[in-house]
């Protein structure tokens, strides 16, 4: 059965709409990976070309180098670095290596602090041994030398942020080893490309 009904429509007010609700940012969102672990975006790999000047036997030398890593939470660092002795002082070569750590202080900032050092082991080695202090002027050659020797280096570094994944970093340690001559102070700078 059909009827008919007639309905008279009205036009009504429009219902306010109100802005979504704001939120302050929080901390990102940490990622899954398909191993089930769970990993933060400031998690990731890091590189760093270095370049250090510091003092051996009684001469500055320069070193060159590099390290590398895994930073976790954008603040710490764990990796391993090595570095050599780029000139040679009176005939003396150095060259050491071993984990590296670093944690960094206002890792969020455009200007930061880090604490950064080096554990590990390395070698000295030359045509002679210079004796010092040398009589009349000159050092005194004592055949082929070679020595192994653990190391420590503790610097603290003033960063500087240019990206994200870009730093320039100025440091300054000392360097405290198990062989003669080598204790003493070194400066470097370095450039952070990564996390």
């Amino acid at each position: 059965e059909t009827t008919t009904v007639n309905v008279a429509l009205t036009r009504g007010e429009p219902a306010a709409l109100t802005p979504p609700e704001r939120r302050p940012p929080g901390p990102p969102a940490p990622v899954q990976s398909s191993g089930g672990i769970v990993r933060s975006m400031e998690d990731g790999p890091v590189i760093a070309p270095d370049f250090r000047v510091t003092e051996i036997n009684h001469h500055t030398a320069q070193l060159v180098g590099a390290y590398g890593g895994y930073v976790f939470g954008g603040q710490f660092l764990a990796g391993a670095g090595g570095y050599w002795q780029a000139d040679s002082t009176n005939g003396t070569h150095l060259t050491y290596f071993g984990p590296v750590f670093e944690w960094r202080m206002f890792h969020q900032r455009t200007v930061g602090l880090n604490l950064h050092g080096l554990v590990g082991g390395g070698w000295r080695f030359a045509d002679f041994y210079p004796v010092y202090p040398p009589p009349l002027g000159y050092p005194v050659p004592y055949g082929w030398y070679n020595q192994g020797f653990f190391l420590a280096e503790p610097e603290a570094q003033v960063v500087v942020r240019f990206a994200s994944s870009l730093r320039l970093q100025r440091g300054g340690g000392y360097r405290v080893t198990s062989a003669d001559g080598l204790n003493v102070g070194s400066g470097s700078i370095s450039v952070q490309v990564g996390r």
